[in-house]
């Protein structure tokens, strides 16, 4: 359990992120009862145009109470006291920007608690705070992994996760809130939720909301490379103000790194928020055989899992959750490819803090995933904070290392050294594309032939009588991968 370690790391500054509402935007309308009765309809007051800023907090934890607190004597903590002067400053009795409120979302604290006296640490949360402060839990909605957490809803219901920040900080942050719609109809693009890298086809999917007044039922959603539609779609549905609906556009292909522009085709009240620009990465490292994942976990074994799947999105290899491996331990599977193409390896935390046990009084843990080659096709983990890290890879061929070193043990070059004619021989790994290459001291191409789809022993003879002397080396490639032999020629 990590609640009562997790005040521990925090109180000496360390730093983590929660997993936000579904697609970072707050569907679920919350109305908060405070202690003494009143409630705060959290939809209410955003479409009033005013943000909210939620302190999500325990009772029984000592960074809370420190962040909670003015600086000075045994609260130390830089910013603290910061939401209260927040309140005073941009709240209802200020410039009634915004709202603070203050939740206690461990359900198991009983109420009583907050007043002081019997507290875990005889602290009286209650006396001193001029913003609404309540006991109920909420802290599911925003998948609230740890105390405090501190976020600022916007009047688009947009969630961020602001931190324990000074008063300027949280007030900068919400002044990026959009701008509050004043539309009746007004589709807009709200994020990219499609692939970003990829070996080949990319998954185009993303976040429609609609921010009119008017529900929203149709929009014609398009994408385009170098100004070239590439996918489209024409999406149904009803979505109310705010509401929003993941929509897959399309797949698409690459063979180098893109710009892909998605676009709502047509106009609406506000076409500014009608399109997203996305930097597309191409992956075009070639990996070959089967693939090796090595995990060192950290102190939450259970969390911890992985999979690989194919370009169609099935599953071909797994591993985790680990709950009964120890602490620390190390995992190492290997999973087998069954064909070359495009995959893609995710490390899943169910958690959200990646292999960052040290935010937690433990030890960082840490990934690797290696071809049959020992090739390294992506590492991770340390402080890095992640609930998926999603990695594509490409298998150009399945060989073996061993398969590899035997097929440029078959190669053979005599006589080495030649003046007229030399035989060049060797054995085919697999029924496979195969071309043969000579290239001199210098790098320059000086014989090119393609075999076409050949197998088995193959032999070659080479004219060598208009080379000139010096060394040469020949490159094999059979089932896309290149094996090279030197040789001589001295006339």
């Amino acid at each position: 359990m990590k609640k009562l370690v997790l005040s521990l790391s925090l109180l000496v500054g360390g730093s983590t992120y929660a997993q936000l509402p579904d697609n970072g935007i707050l569907t679920q309308n919350i109305v908060i009862t405070d202690l003494d009765g009143n409630t705060y309809d959290v939809f209410s007051i955003l479409d009033s145009g005013k943000s909210v800023v939620l302190d999500l907090f325990a009772e029984w934890c000592g960074p809370c109470w420190n962040y909670h607190n003015y600086a000075g004597g045994s609260f130390n903590h830089p910013n603290g006291g910061a939401l209260k002067d927040l309140y005073a400053q941009y709240g209802p009795a200020g410039t009634d920007e915004l709202m603070v409120i203050a939740v206690e979302t461990d359900a198991s604290t009983a109420q009583s608690l907050l007043y002081g006296g019997a507290g875990t640490g005889g602290w009286d949360w209650v006396t001193g705070t001029p913003y609404p402060m309540a006991d109920q839990n909420i802290g599911g909605i925003f998948n609230q992994g740890y105390y405090p957490t501190i976020v600022l809803i916007c009047p688009d219901r947009s969630v961020t996760e602001v931190g324990q920040g000074s008063v300027a900080q949280h007030y900068a942050a919400s002044q990026t809130c959009p701008a509050a719609p004043t539309g009746t109809n007004d589709g807009r693009l709200n994020a990219y939720l499609g692939d970003i890298e990829s070996c080949g086809d990319v998954a185009v999917d993303v976040l429609l909301q609609n921010f009119g007044s008017a529900n929203l039922t149709a929009a014609t959603i398009k994408a385009y490379i170098g100004g070239v539609e590439v996918a489209s779609t024409n999406w149904t549905g009803n979505l109310a103000q705010f509401e929003v609906d993941q929509v897959s556009v399309g797949t698409i292909s690459i063979a180098q790194n893109e710009t892909l522009v998605v676009e709502i085709d047509g106009t609406d009240d506000d076409v500014s928020n009608n399109s997203l620009n996305v930097n597309l990465n191409y992956t075009s490292n070639d990996n070959y055989g089967d693939v090796t994942v090595t995990i060192n976990l950290d102190q939450y074994p259970e969390e911890t899992s992985w999979n690989i799947k194919n370009g169609a999105g099935l599953t071909i290899a797994s591993g985790g959750p680990y709950s009964s491996a120890p602490d620390y331990s190390q995992i190492q599977e290997t999973a087998s490819i069954p064909t070359t193409g495009c995959f893609y390896f995710t490390m899943i935390d169910s958690y959200g803090d990646g292999l960052n046990g040290s935010a937690f009084g433990g030890n960082d843990g840490n990934y690797e995933l290696r071809d049959e080659q020992n090739a390294l096709i992506v590492q991770g983990g340390g402080t890095q904070q992640w609930d998926e890290a999603k990695k594509a890879f490409k298998i150009a061929g399945l060989l073996s290392v061993n398969d590899i070193e035997d097929f440029t043990q078959s190669i053979t070059v005599f006589p080495n050294p030649t003046a007229t004619m030399a035989t060049i021989k060797f054995e085919t790994l697999d029924v496979a594309q195969t071309s043969i290459s000579i290239v001199n001291a210098v790098g320059q191409v000086v014989y090119n032939v393609d075999l076409g789809v050949v197998s088995g022993t193959q032999s070659l003879d080479i004219d060598a009588t208009s080379l000139e002397n010096g060394m040469y080396f020949v490159n094999i490639t059979s089932n896309e991968v290149t094996a090279t032999k030197r040789f001589t020629v001295a006339h």
